[in-house]
């Protein structure tokens, strides 16, 4: 069998083990299977997302909240509109290339952006948002340390940490109840920051600190270097996946933890720098699919066209889509009820997703986006368009080999496959026209006479199928 490997568009082309383009398909143990289509569910936001979430209150209700640069507004799952919870500060004017920034404390939700009053939501009372009391400095990101709300990359002071009082998000002067603030003199601005119940982690461009708890030295916090060699250079590209486990984008590619483990080296690192904007490295925004295990960056390239290239953290295999979004989400979904059935499609045939996905099943955790149309949209519709291609193999380990025809192992009952030959490695390869498989007995009629051999299988958008695994050729060795 000659597989439909792992993408790792950084190895060789002769590498059996790896191949430089598969489109559209999720990393399965034993191969792959289809990365579903986007379907809107909701009305659209009056402009562009920058930035959402969701929250879940003391009664087991979810709140879904987005925020676009001029207001915030909340989710109605009945009628599946946004209503505008947007505080007396609003319109707000969220920088071009900023994003709001979303943190729990307690029963409130923060959000915040550089340019604007700190935003504060009661989860449980509802509303609309307020101005964060106490008069606290405008910040990029923040986290929670404990009973302390932590804003960093402070407004002129990109490599500032400033704390709130112990249990109270609305004190901000400095030596009371243990609010501080703290320069870091290296390590270069901060680009976030994730918090746990004894301090935080601070991640800066070229560097990581621990920031603890700490009163017996006569400070709230210490700080102490966690790695003094390694940070990020895509604040967005943080994503923790477990407790003191994360992934993100540096200069020199995707790694994992504070330690620094490679995740993306000799396999997408390289092309994933050849492909991306580097104007548009600050929107590399990467999110976690709780569901499927998988982070998700999205990035542009030169041509401003939009992808999605995918790290599943338990296999420890990659991905890649040409999906284009607007903005990417990790949300729960919040039920389908009748009334919004009826607001979201015309017609119950009109319906993408059936009753029993995850899309209709309210508070699961999935993986979202918006569409450029500002709508939100789950990845639950019927699977999108295949391109899986195998790596340059050489079938006769003595010469040349003529392909007479090849089964595709797979359930997918449409698709095309091509086959494409050279005469010697680095020679151009030539390839066949795409064939369709009988209908009566599964086998692909495809010829190619040469010494390496490469296969193209394509499956149309909306075909039904669940596992994608490799071939199996049909030939004999031809000669020298």
């Amino acid at each position: 069998m000659i597989p439909f490997p792992p993408f790792a568009p950084d190895t060789s082309p002769f590498n059996p083990l790896a191949t430089g383009d598969l489109k559209n398909c999720i990393p399965v143990e034993d191969g792959w299977r289809p990365l579903p289509s986007l379907t809107t569910i909701t009305d659209a936001l009056p402009a562009a997302c920058v930035g959402a979430t969701y929250v879940r209150n003391s009664s087991g209700s979810f709140t879904l909240i987005a925020g676009t640069t001029a207001g915030l507004y909340s989710l109605d799952t009945g009628t599946m509109s946004w209503t505008d919870i947007s505080g007396a500060s609003a319109p707000y004017s969220v920088p071009a290339g900023d994003r709001w920034t979303f943190t729990r404390y307690g029963q409130y939700l923060i959000a915040h952006n550089i340019n604007d009053a700190i935003q504060v939501y009661d989860i449980e009372a509802g509303g609309v948002f307020a101005d964060l009391a106490g008069s606290p400095p405008k910040a990029r990101y923040s986290c929670v340390a404990g009973e302390f709300l932590v804003l960093m990359h402070l407004e002129g002071e990109n490599n500032v940490v400033h704390w709130s009082g112990i249990g109270d998000i609305e004190h901000w002067t400095i030596a009371e109840k243990g609010c501080d603030k703290q320069a870091l003199p290296s390590g270069e601005e901060i680009m976030g920051g994730i918090g746990d119940e004894r301090g935080a982690l601070i991640i800066q461009r070229n560097a990581m600190r621990y920031m603890q708890f700490a009163p017996e030295s006569g400070y709230t916090f210490t700080f102490a270097p966690a790695n003094e060699k390694r940070g990020t250079i895509a604040p967005l590209s943080i994503v923790q996946i477990g407790a003191g486990d994360f992934c993100y984008l540096s200069e020199d590619g995707f790694f994992r933890g504070v330690a620094g483990s490679p995740i993306g080296a000799g396999r997408v690192d390289r092309w994933f720098f050849a492909t991306l904007s580097r104007s548009s490295l600050s929107a590399v925004k990467g999110i976690a699919d709780p569901y499927e295990k998988i982070v998700w960056w999205t990035f542009e390239d030169a041509a401003e066209d939009r992808y999605l290239i995918g790290y599943d953290w338990q296999l420890d295999r990659w991905c890649y889509a040409d999906n284009t979004t607007e903005e990417m989400v990790a949300v729960v979904t919040p039920g389908s009820g009748w009334d919004a059935l009826d607001a979201t499609y015309a017609t119950i045939d009109a319906g993408e997703v059936t009753f029993d996905s995850r899309s209709s099943q309210g508070g699961a955790p999935t993986f979202a986006g918006f569409t450029t149309s500002h709508e939100l949209a789950y990845f639950s519709g019927t699977p999108q368009a295949v391109d899986a291609y195998t790596a340059q193999v050489q079938i006769n380990p003595a010469g040349r080999y003529n392909v007479r025809g090849a089964r595709i192992i797979t359930d997918a009952l449409a698709g095309e496959l091509a086959v494409g030959k050279v005469d010697y490695h680095g020679n151009d390869m030539t390839w066949g026209t795409a064939t369709s498989m009988s209908s009566r007995t599964g086998f692909i009629g495809v010829r190619a006479d040469g010494r390496l051999h490469r296969f193209h299988w394509s499956v149309p958008a909306g075909t039904a199928w669940t596992v994608l695994t490799g071939l199996e050729v049909e030939g004999s060795a031809s000669g020298k």
